[in-house]
């Protein structure tokens, strides 16, 4: 059975979250697991769902996660 992993992420100017990301990607690939690398902002709330592992990217204004990310699970998930 294949596994996949989204690694989703936001990234602010420098571009260092995506980096970040995409080496994440490297290394689940590396066990033989497909990685898909996405910006919070171009996903759906369908392909969280359907991935068997999340991993998270996001830098941190003021010590919390960016608005982005923050404002994408305020859209998406329900109780």
């Amino acid at each position: 059975m294949s596994r996949n992993t989204l690694i989703l992420y936001h990234t602010i100017r420098a571009g260092m979250t995506k980096q970040m990301a995409d080496a994440v990607a490297e290394g689940v690939t590396s066990e033989g697991v497909t990685a898909a690398v996405k910006s919070v902002k171009e996903v759906s709330f369908d392909e969280v769902v359907a991935a068997d592992g999340i991993a998270l990217g996001t830098p941190q204004p003021f010590g919390l996660i960016s608005g982005a990310m923050k404002q994408f699970f305020e859209d998406n998930w329900k109780d």
